[in-house]
Protein backbone atom coordinates (compact mmCIF):
# COMPACT_ATOMS: atom_id res chain seq x y z
CA UNK A 1 0.00 0.00 0.00
CA UNK A 2 2.70 2.27 0.80
CA UNK A 3 4.24 2.02 -2.52
CA UNK A 4 0.75 2.98 -4.01
CA UNK A 5 0.62 5.83 -2.41
CA UNK A 6 4.05 6.70 -3.48
CA UNK A 7 2.80 6.53 -7.45
CA UNK A 8 -0.04 9.13 -6.40
CA UNK A 9 1.84 11.47 -4.83
CA UNK A 10 3.68 11.37 -7.83
CA UNK A 11 1.28 11.48 -10.26
CA UNK A 12 -0.27 14.20 -8.49
CA UNK A 13 3.09 16.15 -8.76
CA UNK A 14 3.58 15.25 -12.76
CA UNK A 15 -0.52 16.73 -13.03
CA UNK A 16 1.11 20.26 -11.35
CA UNK A 17 3.52 19.70 -13.99
CA UNK A 18 6.12 19.48 -10.99
CA UNK A 19 8.93 17.20 -10.61
CA UNK A 20 9.11 17.07 -6.99
CA UNK A 21 6.37 15.49 -4.81
CA UNK A 22 5.70 18.47 -2.01
CA UNK A 23 3.27 17.47 1.50
CA UNK A 24 -0.19 18.51 -0.67
CA UNK A 25 0.67 15.68 -3.33
CA UNK A 26 0.96 12.64 -0.39
CA UNK A 27 -2.02 14.45 1.35
CA UNK A 28 -4.30 14.19 -1.99
CA UNK A 29 -3.08 10.71 -2.80
CA UNK A 30 -3.65 9.87 1.40
CA UNK A 31 -6.95 11.19 0.72
CA UNK A 32 -7.25 9.23 -2.72
CA UNK A 33 -6.72 5.91 -1.13
CA UNK A 34 -8.92 6.07 2.21
CA UNK A 35 -11.87 7.18 -0.46
CA UNK A 36 -11.17 4.31 -2.88
CA UNK A 37 -10.88 1.65 0.40
CA UNK A 38 -14.09 3.43 1.85
CA UNK A 39 -15.88 2.90 -1.25
CA UNK A 40 -14.81 -0.85 -1.92
CA UNK A 41 -14.25 -2.24 1.28
CA UNK A 42 -17.24 -1.09 3.00
CA UNK A 43 -19.60 -3.79 4.93
CA UNK A 44 -22.76 -2.77 3.50
CA UNK A 45 -24.22 -4.07 7.08
CA UNK A 46 -22.17 -2.22 10.03
CA UNK A 47 -20.87 0.48 7.51
CA UNK A 48 -17.26 -0.31 8.72
CA UNK A 49 -14.37 -0.94 6.51
CA UNK A 50 -13.94 -4.56 6.35
CA UNK A 51 -10.36 -5.27 4.10
CA UNK A 52 -11.48 -8.78 4.38
CA UNK A 53 -14.33 -8.00 1.68
CA UNK A 54 -11.39 -7.18 -0.74
CA UNK A 55 -9.82 -10.57 -0.42
CA UNK A 56 -12.48 -12.88 0.22
CA UNK A 57 -15.55 -10.90 -1.70
CA UNK A 58 -17.24 -11.15 1.93
CA UNK A 59 -17.78 -9.19 4.98
CA UNK A 60 -16.94 -10.77 8.02
CA UNK A 61 -20.42 -10.66 9.08
CA UNK A 62 -20.91 -12.89 5.82
CA UNK A 63 -18.65 -15.21 6.48
CA UNK A 64 -19.24 -15.42 10.26
CA UNK A 65 -23.11 -16.48 8.59
CA UNK A 66 -21.90 -18.62 6.51
CA UNK A 67 -19.76 -20.62 9.14
CA UNK A 68 -22.84 -20.70 11.12
CA UNK A 69 -25.16 -22.20 8.30
CA UNK A 70 -22.55 -24.96 7.77
CA UNK A 71 -22.60 -25.92 11.08
CA UNK A 72 -25.66 -26.10 11.52
CA UNK A 73 -25.97 -27.94 7.85
CA UNK A 74 -23.46 -30.62 9.51
CA UNK A 75 -25.17 -30.95 12.85
CA UNK A 76 -28.20 -31.61 10.92
CA UNK A 77 -26.99 -33.93 8.12
CA UNK A 78 -25.10 -35.96 11.01
CA UNK A 79 -28.48 -36.61 12.64
CA UNK A 80 -29.58 -38.34 9.09
CA UNK A 81 -26.78 -41.21 9.33
CA UNK A 82 -23.89 -41.78 7.19
CA UNK A 83 -24.66 -43.04 3.57
CA UNK A 84 -28.31 -41.96 3.95
CA UNK A 85 -29.68 -40.19 0.66
CA UNK A 86 -31.60 -37.31 1.42
CA UNK A 87 -33.95 -35.04 -0.97
CA UNK A 88 -32.38 -31.70 -1.60
CA UNK A 89 -35.59 -29.72 -1.13
CA UNK A 90 -37.03 -31.24 1.97
CA UNK A 91 -33.12 -30.39 3.77
CA UNK A 92 -33.45 -26.71 2.45
CA UNK A 93 -37.07 -26.45 3.82
CA UNK A 94 -35.45 -28.27 6.80
CA UNK A 95 -32.50 -25.90 7.34
CA UNK A 96 -35.16 -22.73 7.36
CA UNK A 97 -37.51 -24.02 9.28
CA UNK A 98 -35.12 -24.92 12.06
CA UNK A 99 -32.17 -22.25 11.66
CA UNK A 100 -32.46 -19.10 13.77
CA UNK A 101 -30.51 -17.34 10.68
CA UNK A 102 -32.62 -16.41 7.36
CA UNK A 103 -31.44 -19.14 4.99
CA UNK A 104 -31.52 -18.36 1.34
CA UNK A 105 -31.29 -21.03 -1.51
CA UNK A 106 -27.64 -18.71 -2.46
CA UNK A 107 -26.41 -19.95 1.15
CA UNK A 108 -27.65 -23.34 1.39
CA UNK A 109 -25.62 -24.50 -1.91
CA UNK A 110 -22.83 -22.14 -0.23
CA UNK A 111 -22.94 -24.18 2.42
CA UNK A 112 -23.18 -27.59 1.23
CA UNK A 113 -20.51 -26.70 -1.49
CA UNK A 114 -18.30 -26.31 1.55
CA UNK A 115 -19.50 -29.56 3.37
CA UNK A 116 -18.90 -31.42 -0.19
CA UNK A 117 -15.27 -30.05 -0.55
CA UNK A 118 -14.65 -31.50 2.68
CA UNK A 119 -15.81 -34.73 1.91
CA UNK A 120 -18.76 -34.70 3.98
CA UNK A 121 -21.70 -35.32 1.36
CA UNK A 122 -22.11 -36.16 -2.17
CA UNK A 123 -24.51 -34.43 -4.40
CA UNK A 124 -25.04 -37.56 -7.48
CA UNK A 125 -28.05 -35.33 -8.99
CA UNK A 126 -29.25 -31.95 -8.42
CA UNK A 127 -32.02 -33.18 -6.02
CA UNK A 128 -30.41 -36.07 -4.10
CA UNK A 129 -27.78 -35.60 -1.14
CA UNK A 130 -25.85 -38.20 -0.05
CA UNK A 131 -23.79 -38.16 3.43
CA UNK A 132 -20.62 -39.72 3.23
Amino acid sequence: QLESLIRLAEAHAKMRFSQTVVTEDVEEAYRLHREALKQSATDPLSGKIDVGILTTGLSSAARKRRQELTQALRKLLTTKGKGASLNYQKVLQEMKESSQLMVTREMFEDSLKELQDEGVVTLPSRTTIRIC
